[in-house]
């Protein structure tokens, strides 16, 4: 049975009526059809038009109307959106088989350190500069094509593009059928200590100028560097041990990785690092307190000018028990220098006539003055 709905379909015009009928396309059939009696929009027909056509039962034309502009292009609207949805769950689903096929052939916990070390390898900090002049934070990436000559340039050659394949053949382990495809796990773990060597010699030519400086306090080793060295060892796990050894290689590999985020962690005197300046005084930097690796470091500045860092090491809090007098309340952090401290002490602590409303201290040569830190 028919409804109404059944009886209209969209065409377009072809031919315009002259001394002869005009013509519709309908899928591809043509139908004639006259202005009189049939045409019931106000707009003239035109050619290339869309129209809308109704038929009664028997397959006659009884009416022929435009179809608005506005319909159309919605009408567009709606099917290119439901197709790029369609299409984008194909990409999802596709996209979610890729991922399931690897995890299955490469195990969870072995896609998930190949993941991280594709992540470190680009976006974490691996090493750190720290001079008087530079400092800057490169990672994995960067310091494979670290030019000697300028930290800012960046060339990656050969020897680069051959690590790109080390981290990428992970990957494609499950895939090779062979006997010893393995081995491409520990791809990751032999670049990297290939690289290593060629990096240490790169930094040597960087610091081997610096004799006043001790090379351990010019640089420090950034979290990517320790996330890099935990996936490729879980990945190389995955080559050389047996199936019941997998779960103790994670174990062990997760119980470093703990160990490395808590080393890595700040430590309370981290909140001294920063520069200071008297207070009454600004805008003119005095002592700055500096961070290399686990190092700490005092350096005077004196006209805008950073002189040489002196080593510095936390106060010992039995030593504050007994220098400061009256105790504070709340744990007081402190950095100490040859015979100058900086301590950070609650707002408004005081000792005799001398109160803090800054909350830093520093003590110099018998004499102790207020600080103030700068906006950094």
């Amino acid at each position: 049975m028919n409804t109404s709905a059944e009886l209209k379909t969209r065409a377009t015009i072809i031919k315009l009526p002259d001394t002869t009928p005009g013509v519709l396309s309908v899928n591809g059939e043509q139908i004639p059809f006259r202005i009189e009696q049939m045409w019931k929009s106000a707009t003239a027909p035109a050619i290339n038009m869309v129209v809308e056509i109704e038929f009664d039962p028997s397959r006659s034309i009884t009416a022929i109307r435009a179809v608005d502009a506005q319909q159309l292009a919605q009408e567009k609207f709606e099917h290119l959106s439901g197709v790029a949805q369609a299409r984008g769950k194909d990409a999802a689903g596709l996209a979610s088989r890729g991922a399931g096929a690897l995890a299955a052939g490469m195990g969870k916990s072995t896609l998930i350190a190949a993941v991280a070390l594709w992540i470190a390898w680009f976006w974490l900090p691996a090493l750190s500069f720290d001079t008087q002049m530079f400092q800057k934070s490169l990672t994995f990436w960067q310091l494979l094509g670290i030019d000697i000559q300028d930290l800012l340039l960046q060339s990656h050659g050969l020897f680069s593009l051959i690590g790109l394949a080390a981290i990428m053949a992970p990957f494609a382990a499950p895939f090779v059928r062979h006997s010893r495809a393995r081995t491409l796990y520990a791809a990751p773990l032999v670049y990297l200590i290939l690289a290593l060597l060629e990096i240490r010699s790169k930094i040597s030519g960087i610091v081997g100028d610096l004799k006043e400086v001790q090379a351990e306090h010019l640089l420090s080793v950034g979290f990517g560097a320790y996330v890099l060295l935990l996936a490729s060892l879980l990945l190389a796990a995955k080559a050389v041990l047996p199936s019941n050894a997998k779960t103790i290689a994670l174990a062990a590999t997760s119980f470093l990785a703990l160990i490395s985020l808590a080393a890595c962690s700040g430590r309370p005197a981290d909140s001294l690092i920063g520069t200071y300046a008297g207070k009454h005084l600004r805008n003119d930097p005095y002592i700055r307190v500096e961070r290399s690796g686990s190092d700490y470091f005092l350096r005077y500045v004196r006209n805008g000018l950073a002189g040489e860092r002196v080593p510095a090491h936390p106060v010992d809090q039995d030593q504050l028990q007994k220098s400061l007098h009256p105790q504070p309340e709340t744990p007081v952090v402190g950095l100490e220098a040859s015979g100058v401290a900086l301590l950070k002490v609650p707002v408004g602590w005081r000792a005799g006539n001398f109160k803090s409303s800054t909350g830093y201290v520093l003590f110099e040569g018998g004499y102790r003055s207020e600080v103030v830190k700068a906006q950094e």
